[in-house]
């Protein structure tokens, strides 16, 4: 453009959206100096971060209350990190595919659901917290997080979580230096968060703990897509994995056999221990919805027939095989005497069970 030099940076940027020569658009960001500093923050490389920013404009036009709401929202990821804009913008282009009713890429969504999964346990992953000598923003930490489950990239060899065949990737994940994709999760240097992190993202064992190959943990699809679909129910999306939809489904009538009279103290404990069938309800979807992948091995038409008792006897013959093992192990230990060992282990269990009731 000739003469573009002598034109401001951020209307460099409002020339590639569609209301470049919008009066009202142009108008409001001419006259918010923290609306400019928001376009500043914009790398318009990716043709997806103008499409996001194309609609956030469009809010501009609405009514008084849109309008205000929607330049809050992009004063508020302004600051000396571009990560929030980023992020803001990610979610944005969500937002517009969902009003519009288009088709929402699997990975744009599982990036926002993880991403949404870290902010409620922020405290759990200490996004806040200092790492070595500095103090790393949230978004940063979060960030780092994410590029090691989605950027495109090969684990960062500083990083102590180094993770392996992510199913989902884009390509604005990680950042670009040279031709190389690079990520950001060298930020990550506490092995226990790491490891915790891969509990819930990456393939475990039977005993809950993540493996490993050549020190690298290997991402989990399925474990990935059950927080997916956690998100989609808190925001009101159709979900799409038949196991996810049956147990929304079922979930009340589970909830009400298993708080009844019908089963004892013991079993309760072993929903919440071993099944990780919690008080909160996404804990409890989680737990029905692996019970019915498990019963139907993924077959559509069984897992449609699945019923809410289907579900508990399921969880029963879990606590059943468990107490066998328990069993087993004690028979093992004690040799010739196994009987005082597995009373022991019971009353542990039992002493266990009640000490955590005393204490909610």
């Amino acid at each position: 453009m000739k003469g573009s030099e002598n034109i401001p940076e951020y209307l460099l940027l409002l020339n590639m959206t569609k209301y470049r020569e919008d009066e009202q658009i142009t108008g409001i960001i001419f006259n918010n100096k923290q609306l400019q500093n928001f376009l500043l923050s914009i790398t318009p490389q990716e043709p997806e971060r103008i499409e996001a920013l194309n609609y956030i404009l469009s809010k501009l036009k609405g009514d008084e209350d849109t309008k205000a709401s929607y330049i809050a929202q992009m004063v508020a990821q302004t600051g000396s990190c571009t990560t929030p804009v980023k992020d803001f913008l990610t979610r944005m282009l969500l937002e517009k595919k969902i009003e519009n009713k288009e088709q929402i890429d699997p990975a744009l969504i599982a990036k926002i659901a993880v991403g949404d999964y870290l902010e409620k346990n922020a405290e759990k992953f200490k996004l806040t917290l200092q790492f070595e000598d500095n103090k790393k923003d949230k978004a940063e930490i979060k960030q780092a997080f994410l590029d090691a489950l989605f950027a495109p990239a090969q684990p960062n060899a500083m990083s102590v979580l180094k993770i392996i065949e992510k199913p989902y990737h884009r390509a604005s994940d990680g950042y670009s230096v040279g031709e190389e994709i690079v990520d950001n999760s060298w930020r990550i240097r506490d092995a226990i968060i790491a490891k915790e992190f891969a509990k819930i993202f990456c393939k475990t064992d039977k005993n809950g703990d993540p493996i490993q190959n050549n020190q690298q943990y290997i991402a989990d699809k399925d474990k990935i897509d059950e927080i997916v679909d956690l998100y989609k129910i808190s925001i009101g999306l159709e979900l799409e994995n038949k196991a996810s939809k049956k147990a929304l489904e079922v979930l009340e009538e589970v909830q009400n056999i298993v708080w009844s009279q019908e089963y004892n103290e013991d079993f309760v404990k072993f929903l919440q221990i071993k099944c990780k069938f919690g008080e909160k309800k996404d804990e409890q979807i989680i737990a029905i919805r692996r019970a019915i992948k498990a019963i139907a091995s993924d077959d559509e038409k069984k897992t449609q027939s699945i019923t809410a008792r289907d579900v508990v006897e399921y969880f029963k013959k879990l606590q059943t095989d468990n107490k066998e093992v328990t069993a087993k192990k004690g028979d093992l230990e004690a040799g010739e005497k196994p009987s005082p060992v597995i009373k022991s282990t019971a009353t542990r269990l039992s002493c266990f069970c009640k000490c955590q009731t005393r204490q909610k």
